[in-house]
């Protein structure tokens, strides 16, 4: 169950809870763990979310590494979008959220709704994964902010002849 919960980014009680030092500077605590899966369950890259004195930071690591070094070279758009195997094994017509950051995602998921994020923040030019949404009614759920509503003015774009149809 625990792999499972761990596979889904819902588990992070098994991750060692121990300060991240990247150049030098406290990140702080490890608080969170997202596991970015393809379609089938692999894992791409684990995302961790920090919290520290001067607040919350991420950090990336490859499945193979035990270090938060990065991506290595794994740019953002070749992620998949976190929450892709749920929408994979859904019906096509079902109608899927498109949210900013897993927290939000996450908060979908345990009430029922299928949602997906992308893993750069409101800060993200380039969307990566969109080809999971192909055909698929698309409804864009944006953080409260500018940042949040200019994500998902250029998820609406990208989503152009990829998704049956975009609401936000």
């Amino acid at each position: 169950m625990i792999d499972a919960l761990s596979r889904m980014g819902l588990w992070a009680e098994h991750e060692p809870v121990m300060p991240a030092r990247t150049n030098g500077l406290d990140r702080g605590k490890l608080a969170m763990v997202y596991q970015y899966l393809t379609c089938d369950g692999q894992e791409v890259a684990t995302k961790g979310r920090f919290e520290g004195p001067n607040g919350k930071s991420f950090l990336w690591r490859l499945p193979e590494l035990d270090a938060w070094g990065g991506l290595h070279g794994l740019r953002m758009t070749d992620l998949p979008l976190y929450g892709a195997p749920a929408v994979a094994r859904a019906d096509p017509r079902s109608v899927i959220y498109f949210v900013e950051g897993e927290k939000a995602q996450q908060a979908c998921a345990a009430h029922g709704l299928l949602a997906v994020c992308q893993g750069g923040g409101a800060a993200a030019r380039e969307i990566g994964g969109l080809e999971l949404l192909r055909g698929r009614p698309v409804r864009l759920w944006p953080d409260n902010d500018p940042p949040g509503i200019g994500l998902m003015s250029r998820v609406a774009v990208a989503l152009r002849g990829i998704a049956a149809s975009v609401e936000m």
